[in-house]
């Protein structure tokens, strides 16, 4: 039977297009791999470790109990997580590949604000289980601790200098910016936002970009100098205030010597970008521990898909 000229070219078509499916099978497979490789960090996100908890539904993501702080670590220690710190976080990121057995198993522990209960509740259970974690304060609160906020007076509420350099001295504790003074929201040019998002209205007048960047380089450069002075030691690391900063903020931050820049976005952690942006992992006072995991599990076999 004689064979056509178009039949060729259909069966050269098929097998170029076959061809084609297996190698991208081989490169996708291959990729999945190398993924699977190179190491994860799950940075944990705490506020507040009160014995009392929550006093209600939306305080559930700010404020956990000693006992819940407690079950999250010796789970996590359990199934052969390692809790690093920052200096172990930038070296897992910037390795493309491990050798490491569970190289998807790191956690870096996280405190925004600088609750003095971080030194009553969350230290001791720190320093029983050796396991070192990050703080992030607001410079100003720690260094006026009875200020008022937001109208309201709260005895005790931050941490002072003095329970920072012992958890410090100790190993346990690492000192990040929360910015000096800007964790609260006010009037923007968008409408109501945190202060380091975007230009402030005042008296009807909206900020230029320079007074904005002068603004955002003052907040973030003072509460560097403040922790230099107090702890010996410039922060890594700035957690910004509600999770969110504008692109000049965060240009500023690295120009100032923040190697990283976190934010509240879930995630994990396994380039060397994610600096610039760390994802974090809320931890709520409901949340169980096989939960977390599973969300870190989800998270890591999902990261070559989120941008």
């Amino acid at each position: 039977m004689k064979v056509g000229k178009n039949d060729i070219e259909f069966k050269y078509q098929v097998f170029i297009m076959l061809a084609f499916v297996f190698a991208l099978f081989l490169f996708y497979d291959y990729y999945l791999i190398n993924q699977k490789m190179k190491p994860a960090v799950a940075v944990l996100m705490f506020h507040s470790v009160d014995p009392k908890g929550p006093s209600g539904k939306e305080e559930n993501g700010v404020i956990i109990t000693p006992e819940k702080l407690s079950e999250q670590i010796k789970y996590f220690k359990s199934k052969g997580y390692k809790f690093i710190d920052t200096n172990q976080l930038i070296d897992r990121v910037s390795n493309p590949i491990s050798n490491e057995t569970n190289a998807n198993k790191n956690i870096l522990i996280t405190f925004d604000d600088g609750y003095r209960d971080n030194y009553t509740s969350a230290y001791p259970i720190l320093k029983k289980e050796k396991v070192s974690a990050m703080i992030n304060i607001i410079a100003y609160y720690v260094e006026h601790p009875n200020v008022a906020v937001n109208g309201i007076h709260i005895p005790n509420r931050y941490l002072l200098w003095s329970q920072i350099n012992e958890m410090k001295k100790n190993g346990i504790i690492e000192v990040g910016s929360h910015s000096y003074n800007s964790h609260y929201y006010t009037e923007l040019s968008f409408g109501k936002g945190p202060l380091l998002v975007g230009r402030r209205v005042k008296n009807g007048m909206v900020e230029s970009d320079s007074d904005f960047k002068k603004r955002v380089r003052m907040d973030l450069l003072k509460s560097m100098q403040i922790i230099k002075k107090r702890t010996g030691d410039s922060p890594q690391a700035i957690a910004y205030p509600y999770g969110k900063a504008a692109p000049e903020t965060k240009s500023i931050a690295k120009e100032l010597g923040f190697k990283i820049q976190m934010t509240v976005r879930p995630g994990v952690n396994s380039k060397i970008s994610d600096l610039k942006n760390l994802k974090r992992i809320t931890v709520k006072n409901n949340s169980t521990p096989e939960q977390i995991e599973e969300q870190i599990k989800f998270l890591t076999g999902a990261r070559h898909l989120l941008p």
